[in-house]
């Protein structure tokens, strides 16, 4: 079972997105893993999630774009 840390920190951070749309997806996310009932193991840092999903959520016309199926140049390096 994943010991969560960072949870305050995350909360603020949560509160201090200024878009409105970004903030409620961000805590939407961050809502859905506390939630869930995977079992990941170890230390998972909720301060980091959410400055990531911010990050993804940020930039909306990208996250449009995915979600029509328009996915563009691969950049992961991951070669997926």
């Amino acid at each position: 079972m994943a010991e969560f840390i960072n949870h305050q920190a995350s909360g603020a951070f949560i509160k201090s997105i200024h878009d409105p749309i970004v903030r409620d997806m961000v805590l939407l996310s961050y809502q859905v893993l506390c939630m869930s009932d995977k079992n990941v193991e170890g230390e998972f840092d909720l301060l980091f999630f959410a400055q990531i999903m911010e990050e993804f959520l940020r930039d909306r016309e990208l996250v449009v774009k995915r979600l029509r199926g328009e996915w563009g140049e691969n950049k992961s390096g991951l070669g997926l």
